[in-house]
């Protein structure tokens, strides 16, 4: 658990302010570095989810691949990637 605490601080915009693991549950104390997760472009969103999760969803796939995307297709992969920027910050 700690472990996977430290991966995800490393990778993302969060600081680990405290935390406790229980046997059954865990608390933690964060906090989200807005300006730090906004400066990063939609390429570096992507390269950090990557460094976490073992597959990515099929549309962004196909933007790393190059393929040439709709634009309805782009905004998508624009709102996918930016969600790690901004959709998870404090308002």
């Amino acid at each position: 658990m700690e472990e996977r605490l430290l991966q995800l601080s490393a990778s993302f915009a969060i600081n680990i302010c405290a935390y406790a693991v229980m046997s059954n549950h865990y608390h933690l104390v964060c906090h989200i570095d807005k300006a730090k997760a906004l400066s990063w472009s939609r390429d570096e969103v992507i390269e950090r989810w990557q460094s976490c999760h073992k597959t990515l969803p099929m549309i962004i796939e196909r933007y790393l691949n190059g393929e040439q995307l709709g634009e309805s297709q782009m905004m998508f992969s624009t709102k996918l990637s930016n969600n790690g920027a901004k959709d998870y910050t404090a308002q």
